[in-house]
């Protein structure tokens, strides 16, 4: 089975191909998982890169204010997005005061 990601194209104006891709990902898993939890593990293996360079990429995208990370007792990391990422992607956000960290609308075909 093929998997396809899309990735808005006036994300390489500013993003590398890799901080771009990872950022796609993490916005599809948005989509498919209400709380995002992964590890560099996870990542890394999905695009074949180090978990060292992939703790970076998620570094430099939240340097750059696309996505916030936060952790949970020390050991879980969380992953929102922000507002910047949401608006290049078409997502919706609501806030956390009504229960729900982040709602997911994409592009039609996606429902």
């Amino acid at each position: 089975m093929t998997a396809y990601l899309f990735v808005p194209l006036e994300l390489y104006q500013t993003l590398s191909i890799t901080q771009a891709t990872v950022l796609s990902q993490i916005v599809y898993m948005k989509k498919a998982f209400k709380e995002l939890y992964p590890s560099n593990a996870y990542l890394s293996k999905m695009f074949g890169l180090s978990a060292k360079q992939i703790s970076r990429t998620l570094l430099s995208l939240s340097q750059l204010h696309y996505i916030i990370i936060s952790y949970e007792r020390k050991t879980t990391r969380y992953i929102e997005l922000t507002k910047k990422t949401i608006d290049v992607f078409g997502v919706y956000r609501y806030s956390k005061a009504d229960g729900i960290r982040a709602l997911e609308s994409f592009y039609s075909l996606w429902r």
